[in-house]
This record gives structure tokens, C-alpha cells and sequence, in this order.
């Protein structure tokens, strides 16, 4: 039986044993009131406990689920789309050309590098939140970005600048996590 449950039973009972059983009542004279009343607290205080405990577990995450989503976001970004975004990012450094970038017909190969770009960052953004909220190691994610996440930063910037009608909703996470490698 898992703890929470065990602490649940004990609960019940105490509160069984306050009021005389299920449903029964206590009548043994006016001096086990004060029993009955502190045994239901103690029921009452149990029962906080319990549902504490439940929250706190299943919203506790463990440390092979962490490294189980990180490992699932690092297939997800060494995928050739996802390089060749970076690339993009890495390459290019000037707002100027990913404004012509965003600016070209949507089947011209610049419009699809600056959408592959977009999406390189998107995908970023996703690591980043994990990170934040603690859903993969922040440590291990600094580890292993942090010289890609560096020489992109030129590019993210100027990408940035593009994308100025969308102000800070731009990829919040991520530019915590740029803050945070450099």
C-alpha cells in the first residue's frame, strides 16, 4: 500500500474511533468529548496530510523522467531540420537579410531558410521551458547547448529584430536560457 493510502486508512479510522464507528455515536457520559473532538482533528489533520502528500506526487518529477524528456527534446533537435535551422542562424547574422528572408514568396528558398530558422527556434523555445520548470536538468541542458546556443546568438538576435511586431512573446523560455549561457 503507498504511503499516501496508508496515511488515508489510519485517518479513517481514528475518525471511526471519535464518533463511536460508522456512523454510530458516542455516548459514555460528558468527559470523551474532548476525545472525540481530537480525534476527528487528528482525522481532519491526516486527511490534509494525505492530499498533500498526493499533490506533491504527482507533480514531483524523478530523475529518470527527467532524463527520458531530455533525451526525447535531443532527438527532436539534432534532427537535419533542426541542424540546418541552426545553420541558418549561424550563418547568416543580419537582420537585413532575414527581413529579405521573411519578406520573399513563400516557395522561394530564402522564405523556407528563414521558416527552418523560425522553427530551429521553436523547438529551442520548448527545450528552454522544460528547463525553466524544471522538466529536464537545467544544468544538463546549459552542458550540452550552451556552445551551440553561443553561436547562434548573433543570428537569434537579428532573427529577433524580424519578428519585432511580436515583441517579448517571441520565444520567452528561450531567451531565458540565452541569459542564462551567456
Amino acid at each position: 500500500m503507498p504511503p499516501v493510502y496508508a496515511v488515508s486508512s489510519v485517518a479513517l479510522q481514528i475518525s471511526r474511533c471519535g464518533t463511536g464507528g460508522p456512523g454510530g455515536h458516542h455516548h459514555n457520559g460528558g468527559g470523551t468529548d474532548w476525545v472525540s473532538l481530537a480525534l476527528s482533528l487528528v482525522a481532519i489533520g491526516l486527511t490534509v496530510l494525505t492530499i498533500w502528500l498526493a499533490v506533491l506526487r504527482d507533480t514531483r518529477i524523478t530523475e529518470s523522467e527527467k532524463a527520458a524528456t531530455f533525451l526525447l527534446l535531443q532527438r527532436a533537435l539534432i534532427e537535419p531540420d533542426q541542424a540546418k535551422g541552426r545553420d541558418v542562424l549561424y550563418t547568416v547574422q543580419s537582420e537585413e537579410v532575414f527581413a529579405r528572408m521573411r519578406g520573399n514568396d513563400a516557395d522561394s528558398d530564402d522564405r523556407k531558410r528563414w521558416e527552418m530558422a523560425g522553427r530551429a527556434l521553436a523547438n529551442l523555445d520548448v527545450l528552454a521551458l522544460h528547463a525553466k520548470m524544471g522538466r529536464v536538468d537545467k544544468e544538463l541542458v546549459i552542458d550540452q547547448w550552451t556552445v551551440a546556443l553561443q553561436r547562434i546568438r548573433p543570428g537569434y538576435d537579428a532573427y529577433l529584430k524580424t519578428r519585432v511586431d511580436d515583441g517579448d512573446r517571441v520565444w520567452p523560455n528561450l531567451r531565458w536560457l540565452m541569459g542564462e549561457v551567456n
